[in-house]
């Protein structure tokens, strides 16, 4: 089962890039009747490290993204990303 992975990318590809995150799961997990979770860690404002414009910017593409392909079906864990970038997290559920 996958456990985890880190996307690093620039802001003007995190969209494509969750998208192509969203498409490999669906072709890994969906074959074995296993559904996920989506939840977005945003930044904690104590802990992180850069530009606030860029977080905002990637926070902001994250939620659009999510919206799109799982509108109302995600979480968002407030400051709970890591502090270097915000995350998006696909915990597995079993099969029904």
């Amino acid at each position: 089962m996958l456990r985890s992975a880190h996307i690093f990318c620039t802001v003007d590809q995190v969209e494509s890039e969750i998208q192509a995150a969203f498409e490999f799961l669906d072709a890994v997990y969906k074959p074995f009747g296993f559904n996920y979770k989506v939840g977005l860690s945003t930044r904690n404002p104590n802990k992180w490290m850069g530009d606030l414009k860029v977080w905002d910017k990637a926070e902001a593409s994250l939620r659009a993204v999510l919206e799109k392909r799982m509108p109302g079906q995600w979480k968002e864990n407030p400051e709970d990303a890591a502090f270097y970038g915000p995350k998006v997290s696909f915990p597995p559920s079993s099969p029904e």
